[in-house]
């Protein structure tokens, strides 16, 4: 999984989801698997949000001219 790209493996934990609920015939354990696999997936979104929002802010700066060291 290390050389898969993160927005990737977000995709394959929805894909897995819905096939895991979807699947005939449906029992609750599946239920269970999708919902776990949904919120992998949305955790995985705010991960790269999160990561964007950081690489975002990391750019350069203006000066800081109340330093005068």
């Amino acid at each position: 999984m290390k050389k898969v790209p993160p927005p990737l493996q977000v995709v394959m934990f929805f894909g897995m989801a819905i096939v895991l609920g979807t699947w005939q015939p449906f029992v609750w354990w599946r239920f269970v698997g999708a919902v776990i696999s949904f919120a992998s997936a949305f955790y995985g979104l705010y991960l790269l949000w999160l990561q964007k929002r950081q690489r975002g802010s990391s750019g350069p700066r203006g000066t800081d001219y109340g330093d005068d060291s």
